[in-house]
């Protein structure tokens, strides 16, 4: 009876395992998002010069990440099996939700999540290739902001219009409505004109490959 007992509990443990580690992978890339946006919210805070827009765009996206953060730790201790030792060896995750600059270490356990997801070579690196257009388009949005803001003729001078710019160049699509005129900001969209093509090949390919 002992020996039934301790496998019936053994099975359950690790159905619960099997399930955080699924909410893991699941929610990886929306914390990933949050990350970034908090970091380029942090950035706007930081910064003397950023416009009252922008300043309203960090009002609402700081205290959003944070119940992000907050209610995916929240999350994580119902599902695990063993809340004391996540407690534990998550430390930087419940440190963050007092300090939140904290919560730029937490992009590396996104990757180390990545790494140890059972994945294809392929869809590893179409998955890669995604996280990594993410962040440079976001950080993109923040940097053309810096170079166009102030300068003759500038028609990016918030992170909004930056980022709504950004996904119409990393898309290909480039209605022209905004456009960088400073050489910084021309930088910028040549790197993200290349990285649009790259990730619509690879989309393709995959597409093609079903």
């Amino acid at each position: 009876m002992g020996a039934k007992y301790q496998a019936w509990r053994a099975g359950i443990r690790n159905d619960e395992v099997s399930v955080y580690h699924r909410y893991e992978r699941r929610a990886a890339y929306p914390l990933f998002l949050m990350g970034i946006l908090f970091v380029a919210a942090l950035v706007i805070r930081w910064d003397p010069q950023s416009s009252p827009e922008d300043m309203n765009f960090a009002d609402v996206v700081i205290p959003l990440t944070w119940l992000a953060f907050a209610l995916d730790y929240v999350i994580s201790l119902i599902l695990v099996p063993n809340r004391v030792h996540y407690v534990r060896t998550h430390l930087l995750q419940g440190s963050a939700l007092l300090f939140p600059p904290l919560r730029l270490l937490l992009l590396g356990h996104i990757f180390h999540v990545l790494r140890t997801t059972p994945l294809r070579s392929g869809e590893r690196a179409r998955i890669y290739l995604t996280y990594f257009t993410t962040l440079l388009l976001v950080a993109a949005a923040v940097a053309v902001v810096y170079f166009e803001r102030g300068a003759p003729n500038a028609n990016i001078e918030t992170v909004g219009e930056g980022l709504w710019w950004g996904g119409e160049t990393v898309s290909t699509v480039g209605y022209g409505d905004f456009y960088p005129v400073t050489v910084g900001g021309r930088i910028v969209a040549g790197v993200l004109f290349v990285n649009g093509v790259a990730l619509l090949s690879v989309i393709s390919a995959g597409l093609a490959q079903r």
